[in-house]
C-alpha cells in the first residue's frame, strides 16, 4: 500500500481532530527492486511465485504510476491515536472527481454482501471511537480517462469542545496516464468473386477493383501497438470492434493452432517497443451481397480493445480512440506539398509463424 499527497487542513485543530489519524492507502502490487527488472512471472500464483523472491520487490511508497483502463483500489481508514479518550459519530466517505465529474464511492465490502442500504455501502461508522478504534473503507473506481483526478476524504464526528458536527477534508490528487498508444494504418483491397460493386460508386474506374479512390467494401488495416510505459506489458487478445455493425474485423497471423488450450498465446511488450496487428475488415457472411455496406475515407473505422497486464499482475483494459481511414494519396497535380512526390505506405502481410508476424 502507499500514500498519496494530501492537500490542505485546517489551522487550528480540536481535540478531537488531533486525535483522529487518517490514512489513504492504495491498494496494488508491490514493484521490482530494479526498474525494468523483469521477475518472469507471468501466469503464476503469487504466493508460490514470491517464496525465496522477497528481496527482489519493494513494496510501494506512494500512489505509484496509474494508468487508463485499471481499477483504482483504495483503503481508507481514520484512527483514534489515543489522544482523545472517546470520539462520538464517526463517520468516512469518500468521493472521486475526474473531468469535473464526482462520483461518491461505496464501500466495496458492504455491497459484496449484498447490503442495498445506501448508509452502509457509502458510508464507514461508528457510534463511539475509544483509543485504538477504527473506522474504514475498501473502495474502487475504474479509470476511464487521463489527466488529473482526485480523490475526496471526508471525516464527520461530535465534538465536546465546539457544538454540532465537525469534519476533515483531505483531497489527494494523482495523475493517470497512458499505458498504449494506438496508430492504424488502412489500405482497399482488390474486388473478390462474390462482391458487387457499392451504389453510387465510380464504374468508370472500377475494372477489376471494388474500390474507389474514397470508398470501399474490404480494408486491410495494420494497427501498431506502442508500450508507453517503463515496465514490461503483457498483452490479452486484440481486437479491433467495427464501427459498421454490418462489418466484422479478422486479424491474420494470430491463431491458436499452436496452444494445446486453443488460445493464442500472450504478446510480451517491452517498454517502448511496439508490435503491428493485421486486421481484415469485411462485411459478415449473411450480409456480403449487401450494396449498402461501403467504407468511406475520413469516416470513423471502429476501435481497437486490449487487456494487458504488468510484470507482477497489474490488469487493466483500454480502448483505443475511434480509429479513420485517412486520405493518403496527395492530388497529383499538387506541387505545393513534398509529400506528394513520396511513395505510397503500404501494409505488409508476413507469412512467417504467429509468433513472429509483424514483430
Amino acid at each position: 500500500p502507499g500514500r498519496g499527497p494530501a492537500m490542505g487542513s485546517a489551522p487550528r485543530r480540536t481535540e478531537e481532530e488531533l486525535a483522529l489519524a487518517l490514512k489513504v492507502m492504495r491498494l496494488y502490487k508491490p514493484r521490482a527492486v530494479e526498474p525494468g527488472l523483469s521477475l518472469g512471472m507471468h501466469g503464476l500464483d503469487m504466493r508460490s511465485w514470491t517464496h525465496g523472491r522477497a528481496g527482489l520487490l519493494l513494496l510501494p511508497g506512494s500512489f505509484g504510476k496509474i494508468y487508463i483502463g485499471q481499477v483504482f483500489s483504495c483503503y481508507i481508514s481514520v484512527c483514534n491515536n489515543g489522544l482523545c479518550p472517546e470520539i462520538r459519530n464517526v463517520q468516512i466517505s469518500a468521493e472521486f472527481e475526474a473531468n469535473g465529474n464526482r462520483t461518491v464511492l461505496c464501500d466495496k465490502r458492504q455491497a459484496g454482501k449484498g447490503d442495498t442500504s445506501a448508509a452502509s455501502q457509502v458510508f464507514g461508522s461508528l457510534p463511539v471511537a475509544r483509543p485504538g478504534d477504527t473506522v474504514d473503507l475498501v473502495v474502487d473506481q475504474e479509470l476511464a480517462s487521463i489527466g488529473l483526478h482526485s480523490l475526496r476524504v471526508i471525516v464527520q464526528f461530535d465534538s465536546f469542545q465546539v457544538p454540532g458536527r465537525r469534519s476533515i477534508r483531505k483531497t489527494y490528487r494523482f495523475d493517470v496516464a497512458k499505458p498504449l498508444s494506438f496508430v492504424a494504418t488502412f489500405a482497399p483491397l482488390p474486388a473478390v468473386a462474390d462482391d458487387v460493386v457499392p451504389p453510387g460508386a465510380d464504374r468508370s474506374g472500377h475494372a477489376g477493383s471494388e474500390h474507389t479512390g474514397h470508398s470501399a467494401r474490404r480494408l486491410l488495416g495494420q494497427v501498431t501497438v506502442n508500450n508507453l510505459t517503463n515496465a514490461d506489458l503483457v498483452l490479452g487478445v486484440m481486437e479491433l470492434l467495427p464501427a459498421h455493425e454490418g462489418y466484422r474485423a479478422v486479424q491474420i497471423g494470430q491463431t491458436s493452432t499452436d496452444t494445446p488450450s486453443g488460445v493464442a498465446p500472450p504478446i510480451l511488450l517491452a517498454p517502448g517497443a511496439s508490435r503491428n496487428f493485421v486486421f481484415l475488415l469485411e462485411p459478415k457472411p449473411d450480409r456480403a451481397l449487401d450494396r449498402s455496406l461501403v467504407l468511406h475515407q475520413n469516416t470513423q473505422i471502429g476501435r481497437v480493445m486490449t487487456r494487458w497486464t504488468t510484470d507482477l499482475g497489474e490488469q487493466g483494459r483500454l480502448m483505443s480512440q475511434p480509429l479513420v481511414w485517412k486520405q493518403t494519396q496527395l492530388n497529383p497535380g499538387d506541387q505545393s506539398n513534398k509529400a506528394s512526390q513520396q511513395p505510397q505506405p503500404k501494409v505488409l502481410i508476413s507469412v512467417a509463424s504467429p509468433k513472429e508476424l509483424c514483430q
